[in-house]
């Protein structure tokens, strides 16, 4: 998730040290490449670091760095399936790049997780907006107060955890959104 408060990470903590990693998005695009394989090493992935390397296992955190996890949407039943692979879909993304956001992947330097929001948030009328929605397409037959529901669901923020925060939420929301 991309805290718009904070600048974008450029470290993984493994052991309770912080160790600086490249973020280009280059590096992350070999980084996806190197673990589809089925025979990586974690020396295989030592490019990633600027200095110091861990003495320690440090997949678990080059991958949560990688996904960049965020707590929306929520598992809506889905397939599961890809809707986009960064190698076989390269000229795709170069292309609704370009078109969407004027970005010249080949020439601008992005982090990794403003391109990977960025490639969330291709429009449609873009080709690889149409192709991954193609790839994600399934066919539905529930009515569309149904449909509605379950992207509510999907999409719903977390809970607020207690009462003052809930009181404080509700407060900025009047003040701000008059709901």
């Amino acid at each position: 998730m991309i805290k718009l408060h904070k600048p974008l990470p450029n470290t993984i903590t493994v052991g309770g040290r912080g160790f600086l990693v490249k973020t280009d998005f280059r590096y992350w695009l070999l980084f996806y490449e190197l673990i589809k394989q089925d025979d990586v090493k974690l020396n295989d992935l030592y490019f990633l670091f600027e200095n110091d390397i861990p003495n320690e296992d440090f997949s678990k955190e080059l991958v949560e760095f990688f996904t960049n996890p965020n707590s929306t949407p929520k598992d809506n039943g889905g397939s599961g399936e890809n809707v986009i692979d960064y190698i076989e879909d390269g000229e795709y993304i170069y292309s609704s790049f370009k078109y969407a956001y004027g970005i010249d992947l080949l020439t601008d330097n992005l982090h990794w997780h403003q391109f990977k929001a960025l490639v969330i948030g291709l429009p449609n009328n873009t080709i690889m907006g149409q192709i991954m929605g193609f790839r994600g397409y399934k066919k539905d037959t529930r009515s569309f107060d149904k449909v509605q529901e379950e992207l509510k669901r999907t999409w719903a923020l977390p809970k607020v955890k207690s009462k003052e925060e809930k009181e404080i939420m509700e407060e900025i929301n009047s003040q701000f959104y008059g709901a």
